[in-house]
């Protein structure tokens, strides 16, 4: 009897364990509905309602950053109630959280410019804000919105601390990738490629400036000369002579500037410059002739050997009649 009871408890607990009780059941369902609300992202769907823009301009004042954040999110891709959502994004730009205000930058650049507004609040996060991101998201925000921000970059460009190369960095990257919708900044890289000795062990920050200047166009070889005559470095003499010639035939009328800064450097000791005022005297083209021509009179034998390496180059292009 001893023994048929112990098989019958046995029986009795291996029923039991194989059955979940109710407290299981519960306790299962509740940590699965945990790790559903923590997967699923808080935002709302960027197709939301103008019924739920008001919603997301309240959780930006959330207690939770998170809440903020993810409401920061999702308003950049509203496409209504747009004056509500750029002054509740302005104010969110003042959030303690760093990766707050980066949202809201980010947003801010979604939405583009249809007012001049938010441009202020950008300017002062990307000079002033202690968080580099912060800072890196409110330039890319700025050329996300186009020629209007374009002077807004420029000066940008001019208040940041050489110390900060990263946002330099970015904020020359940024006005690249505008094209010619940087033209409103060109005196700004202009004056800042003038200045540019304080970076000239950042070839990179040249590269740029100079890039900049060329995707604007011709208009802006005047900046590109400026940076030619005050550099004091090699470096940067080489990149900006260089990025002239990579503007072309449209820029032809430079020719004689170029012609003229042969008569500063030898053939030994400035073999590089001269090279480079060669190459760019010669992607200008046919237009260049004239300068060249009158160039193998000159008084300064430098002047006369450079045009001359110039000119053939071209070799049967240039007509025989014209060589003195």
């Amino acid at each position: 009897k001893e023994m048929y009871d112990l098989k019958e408890r046995d029986d009795n607990l291996t029923a039991l364990l194989r059955r979940p009780s109710r407290f299981l059941v519960a306790l299962l369902l509740m940590l699965t509905l945990v790790a559903v609300c923590t997967l699923v992202p808080t935002t709302m769907s960027a197709s939301a309602d103008v019924s739920s823009v008001p919603n997301l301009i309240k959780a930006l004042s959330d207690p939770i950053w998170t809440v903020r954040r993810d409401a920061a999110k999702a308003l950049g891709d509203v496409s209504s109630m747009y004056n509500e959502a750029v002054a509740g994004l302005m104010n969110a730009l003042t959030d303690p959280i760093a990766k707050v205000r980066i949202s809201a930058a980010q947003s801010l650049g979604k939405l583009g410019i249809r007012d001049l507004a938010a441009l202020p609040a950008l300017e002062s996060i990307a000079v002033e804000d202690s968080d580099t991101e912060s800072r890196i998201a409110a330039i890319r925000a700025l050329g996300q919105m186009g020629e209007g921000a374009a002077p807004i970059l420029g000066r940008i460009l001019l208040r940041i601390s050489p110390r900060d190369e990263i946002v330099v960095e970015t904020t020359l990257e940024t006005l690249v990738a505008m094209g010619p919708a940087a033209r409103p900044a060109m005196d700004s890289l202009g004056t800042f490629g003038r200045d540019a000795d304080d970076y000239r062990d950042n070839d990179k920050l040249i590269s740029l400036t100079t890039d900049a200047l060329v995707n604007i166009g011709p208009e802006a070889v005047g900046q590109l000369i400026a940076i030619v005559d005050q550099c004091r470095w090699t470096s940067t003499l080489l990149t900006a002579v260089e990025a002239i010639g990579r503007l072309g035939p449209e820029v032809a009328e430079v020719a004689p500037y170029l012609v003229q800064r042969f008569d500063k450097y030898t053939w030994t000791e400035g073999s590089n410059i001269v090279l480079r005022l060669s190459a760019s005297l010669y992607s200008m083209g046919s237009g260049a002739f004239p300068a060249l021509i009158e160039g193998l009179v000159d008084d300064s034998w430098e002047v006369r050997a450079g045009c001359a390496s110039v000119l053939a180059r071209f070799g049967s292009q240039v007509p025989s009649s014209a060589i003195p």
